[in-house]
């Protein structure tokens, strides 16, 4: 089942271009079409006698069909990258958001582990729930 992570990945561009032009009833009638096909796929490799060999290849069937169905429809092709003004500045930005990221994570950790091991022996869930009580208002006031 692993290729299908490898065959989704390759449609997404695509997808996504197609999405940005707002055709989204080639979008669905290609999903649609995809599943369909998948579909049969599995019922003829099951009445083969595949077995549930038949399930996997149903399952590798719609995002290989797809990811060919979004790049008929798309027709954009990659090129090598280049050099435009301005990527410089969005890379430095992106390079020190994720690294603020990762600090916030490391102190988190850091922060947890040693308060909480002397609790944590003597009471896990009490220590875990106060943890998560105190995270709470700041997660549900960066989700709205």
């Amino acid at each position: 089942m692993s290729p299908a992570i490898f065959l989704s990945s390759i449609a997404v561009q695509h997808l996504a271009l197609l999405k940005r032009a707002m055709r989204f009833s080639t979008v669905s009638i290609n999903d649609i079409a995809a599943r369909a096909g998948a579909l049969l796929v599995a019922i003829a490799l099951g009445f083969a006698g595949f077995g549930y060999w038949a399930l996997v290849a149903g399952a590798l069937t719609v995002p290989a069909m797809v990811a060919i169905g979004a790049w008929v429809q798309c027709r954009w092709i990659p090129g090598l990258p280049r050099r435009v003004p301005g990527t410089g500045e969005m890379v430095r930005f992106r390079a020190q958001h994720l690294w603020t990221i990762q600090f916030q994570l490391l102190s988190r950790e850091c922060g947890q582990s040693p308060s909480g091991l002397a609790i944590w022996f003597q009471r896990p869930g009490f220590y875990k729930k106060a943890y998560d009580l105190f995270l709470l208002p700041p997660a549900s006031f960066l989700r709205h």
